[in-house]
């Protein structure tokens, strides 16, 4: 019994000078990329992500150095922040990609001064009506474009989405070879059944872009094409696999047409005041009516972030609890406007994979062909349902960029069905 009872002593203060070393930050993580993305606050990511999607809005949206900044045919000036001189889709997954020269990260800042933005004024290319103008002169999507959904990548000439990813996620695609196809497919036959990880501190980013007139609201995150034209920031949707599961956050222009007017409406407990007012609907109020709170504005401050970020408002972020996304449902106006209801960035995404052959899955997380054609996924697969020789792709839908070597010809092409906005898979080579 003496034994014993020494013996319990022990462990218990075994246990009490080891907790200190595997306790969970109980704080807000200091603001830099590097302690954001420390184990230490996962669990404190998990209880706040709304205040951790603000912090990382804040610390990648500031102001780019001058040596990332370029001169325009016309002579104008690019106004980039830190995100926007990433990697972009087309860089990472370039056309007839030879297996023995990837790209150098550095060389992205030739690929900036090439094309600065995907967007090709997308509005032109369709029949479909012109930007409205509301009140602060500003160009907005008109609302009769609610349900419109532009073909996805890597359709480049109606391509209105850019996504980049930072170079902690590019060194991962480029040093792992998978950023052709036949590097994927060798890639899931030295690691049968594993998932793909990224490195802890990837981040990717999606933006959505507008045309902009000539003086744009100044609360408006603006940049210019190559041509010097100018274009306004409509929506950004940034994740980070600070947490396994990746963090999952929303930003809207609060100038945007039904951005809380759907489905689960809006939710930000951090970045407007009073809090009361940041879970709403359309019905309730306006993004323009709600105020920033003082902790984004000191975050801005501290970092340099410029005024016209604060036009823009947290529509909402996801988090894992108990295996299930919350909240269940998330959506942006300007990226899921034709499947609010059944869109979940986390559950959408767990289902991103490529098989044996390295062909991604070009069903893009929904029941049918395409966002227009279908619905998305509510339900969280913890284990994925995947075919034999399929792995999932760490919640990456990107790779369905990857061209085979030496080739133009993308893995996932346009449908010329019915459903003109849907994706199926290129024929085989």
């Amino acid at each position: 019994m003496k034994f014993t009872s020494l013996l319990v002593e022990f462990l218990v203060a075994l246990h009490a000078i080891a907790l200190p070393a595997f306790a969970t930050a109980q704080q807000a993580p200091p603001l830099d990329l590097k302690s954001i993305f420390d184990p230490q606050y996962q669990g404190w990511i998990r209880t706040h992500p709304d205040q951790f999607s603000w912090m990382i809005l804040a610390l990648i949206s500031r102001p780019a150095p001058d040596s990332l900044q370029f001169t325009l045919r016309n002579g104008t000036r690019t106004n980039n922040v830190l995100w926007e001189t990433w990697a972009d889709d087309d860089f990472t997954f370039p056309k007839q990609p030879d297996p023995a020269r990837p790209n150098q990260w550095s060389g992205r800042t030739v690929d900036l001064q090439r094309g600065l933005h995907l967007v090709r004024d997308p509005l032109s290319m369709f029949a479909v009506p012109a930007p409205s103008q509301n009140p602060t002169g500003a160009a907005t999507r008109s609302s009769s474009q609610a349900g419109f959904i532009y073909t996805i990548p890597p359709n480049a000439e109606i391509d209105d989405e850019e996504v980049r990813r930072n170079e902690v996620s590019f060194e991962f695609i480029t040093g792992q070879h998978l950023w052709f196809q036949e590097g994927i497919a060798a890639w899931i036959k030295d690691h049968p059944g594993k998932e793909m990880s990224f490195p802890r501190g990837a981040i990717e980013i999606k933006a959505i872009w507008m045309r902009a007139p000539a003086n744009p609201d100044p609360q408006f995150h603006w940049n210019r094409d190559t041509q010097g034209n100018k274009y306004s920031l409509l929506a950004l949707h940034i994740m980070t696999n600070a947490v396994p599961e990746w963090t999952w956050a929303t930003f809207e222009w609060t100038g945007n047409d039904s951005q809380c007017d759907g489905a689960g409406g809006c939710s930000d407990r951090f970045g407007c005041e009073p809090t009361s007012s940041c879970i709403h609907s359309k019905a309730d109020a306006t993004g323009s009516s709600i105020k920033l709170a003082d902790g984004v504005i000191k975050m801005f401050a501290q970092l340099g972030v410029t005024k016209e970020w604060t036009g823009y408002r947290l529509h909402g972020a996801q988090v894992l609890s108990d295996e299930k996304p919350m909240p269940n449902v998330l959506w942006n106006s300007q990226i899921e406007s034709g499947f609010k209801s059944t869109s979940s960035c986390m559950a959408c995404h767990r289902r991103a994979s490529a098989d044996v052959t390295g062909r991604a899955d070009c069903s893009m997380g929904f029941f049918m062909t395409g966002p227009s054609c279908g619905q998305g996924h509510l339900d969280y697969p913890p284990d994925p349902p995947l075919a034999k020789g399929q792995t999932t792709t760490s919640f990456v839908w990107s790779f369905i960029k990857a061209y085979p070597a030496h080739s133009d010809s993308p893995v996932c092409k346009p449908s010329p069905q019915n459903c003109p906005n849907a994706t199926t898979p290129a024929p085989a080579p």
